[in-house]
């Protein structure tokens, strides 16, 4: 092996010495990279985090224009929603013999919902004793009944709201809906709630007292 020279060594340190400088170089200046955040999907930096979509809920189901179902008479009658309408509305008007308008809605979450109506009516229940009648769990009204006066027999039937892709949550308010005296009353859920539940007490006179009970489905 031929022995090394002065100059030989030089060169080796020279280009060692280069070699040095470029790696050092390199080092500082990926150092000082910052993240504009205009890289593309294809040229992210390392540990680039995807973004994920929010999860959005159910829609709320919207509530049709009322329908106007006629007027029965209070102290004689059986009332039931058409096919897949919903309980929206009572207007009464005078005493028990006197004249009620029952008002019932369609509901929609992207296509018209559905309502299976229970085969059996709660009840009866006895009115001029403050009792009332809330729907199941899930369940909305669809139908009405009374015989006689305040004291006489008063029942009520629920049914299960669908959509498209199954059964709804019903959603009761907080509060029930005051009414007052019977004797001229209106009553009509807010924008897009429907009746889960009624509640009397007393005669229809100002000593009487009727709520309803409201809710939203989704």
């Amino acid at each position: 092996m031929k022995p090394l020279t002065c100059a030989d060594v030089d060169e080796r340190l020279s280009l060692l010495l280069k070699s040095s400088i470029l790696v050092l170089a390199g080092i500082l200046l990926n150092g000082c990279h910052h993240d504009t955040g205009t890289h593309t999907p294809d040229n992210r930096s390392v540990g680039a985090r995807e973004s994920t979509p929010a999860a959005h809920p159910k829609s709320m189901v919207i509530i049709g224009d009322r329908v106007n179902n006629g007027s029965v008479s209070e102290n004689d009658h059986t009332f039931e929603c058409p096919a897949d309408l919903i309980w929206t509305g009572r207007d009464h008007y005078d005493d028990e013999t006197g004249q009620t308008y029952y008002y019932c809605s369609p509901a929609v979450q992207g296509e018209p919902v559905t309502v299976t109506v229970d085969s059996t009516w709660i009840g009866p229940v006895n009115e001029g004793d403050g009792d009332y009648v809330r729907c199941a769990e899930g369940k909305v009204m669809t139908g009405r009944k009374h015989k006689g006066d305040e004291n006489k027999s008063t029942s009520y039937r629920c049914g299960t709201p669908k959509a498209k892709f199954g059964d709804l949550q019903v959603i009761p308010d907080a509060i029930w809906e005051h009414v007052g005296n019977e004797t001229d009353s209106k009553f009509q859920c807010p924008p897009n709630k429907v009746i889960v539940g009624r509640y009397h007490y007393g005669d229809e006179d100002g000593s009487s007292s009727t709520k309803y009970l409201c809710a939203t489905m989704w």
